[in-house]
């Protein structure tokens, strides 16, 4: 059974939400275990569900003993939900189809989206008897201090920092046809543009991070000019090698990306260590 959590439960099984996050096989995504986040950060995430409008934060209990907590928020004007606290212990599959069936009732109309490890057979196995399909895997990849150090020449002049005088050049990197998964589109981007750190090659490619924490930064993605497709590693690379350096002399001690297989000796040899498998199971109702 699901019921709201309010702050006495907080307070009473805080620690045990927290160590149920420990473990990639009782909890979803964004990740506690992969040493990106730390117990203040979890609990900001508990009261934050519990406080804001626009989220929801519940109990799971079986015959009157709690065995987790899941979290989620919503935009209604974009008709987005995530849930990031997926931590269950006994009777998962029971919790999970509960939270399913909820989320299916009551956000019609809505892009849905949970985060799971790849390594959580039991998660993926209630996601997918109800009709959900995970995405493409992606390597979960961690670079930290020391970074490499990049060679001047590797950093190219003629790759900028975007700004709304040269976002068109930006948008441009696209196809007109996003697609219907993509929250942050170049648009979006460019909206809170303050938020994020872009860099674009011109003509040939951008990247994008957030900076998040205690001095981290996640690269959420990146874009190859279709004519460029043929050159796109050596474009990724100049695009990693800049933003390496900028990260670096911005303080910032972590950097965390989500990518593709294809990318994976390229991480490798700028030193990204990988820290797993990430699935997206992702349904528009």
């Amino acid at each position: 059974m699901l019921r709201e959590a309010d702050l006495s439960d907080i307070k009473r099984y805080g620690e045990t939400f927290y160590q149920l996050g420990l473990n990639p096989l009782t909890s979803g995504y964004p990740a506690y275990f992969d040493g990106t986040k730390t117990k203040d950060d979890f609990e900001k995430v508990l009261m934050r569900r519990l406080e804001n409008e626009n989220s929801r934060l519940v109990i799971a209990e079986f015959k009157g003993q709690v065995e987790g907590i899941v979290g989620y928020f919503y935009l209604p004007d974009d008709r987005y939900l995530q849930v990031d606290l997926l931590n269950l212990s006994y009777h998962a599959d029971i919790h999970l189809t509960e939270l399913v069936e909820h989320l299916e009732s009551h956000f019609k109309d809505f892009q849905i989206l949970f985060g799971i490890d790849a390594r959580n057979a039991t998660y993926q196995s209630v996601l997918k008897n109800m009709g959900w399909i995970a995405e493409a895997p992606q390597v979960i990849n961690l670079l930290e201090e020391p970074f490499i150090r990049c060679e001047p020449r590797a950093v190219k002049s003629n790759i900028i920092r975007v700004s709304h005088s040269n976002q068109l050049q930006f948008q441009s990197l696209f196809p007109q046809d996003n697609p219907d998964n993509v929250y942050w589109t170049p648009e979006r981007l460019i909206e809170e543009l303050e938020h994020w750190v872009i860099y674009l090659f011109a003509d040939k490619g951008a990247i994008w991070a957030r900076p998040f924490g205690d001095r981290q930064m996640e690269i959420y993605g990146y874009v190859i000019a279709e004519k460029m497709a043929n050159d796109s590693q050596n474009i990724l690379r100049e695009l990693l090698y800049t933003l390496i350096e900028g990260a670096h002399q911005s303080g910032i001690r972590q950097i965390l990306f989500f990518s593709d297989e294809k990318e994976y000796e390229l991480l490798r040899s700028l030193g990204f260590k990988e820290r797993g498998t990430y699935l997206c199971y992702s349904k528009t109702l």
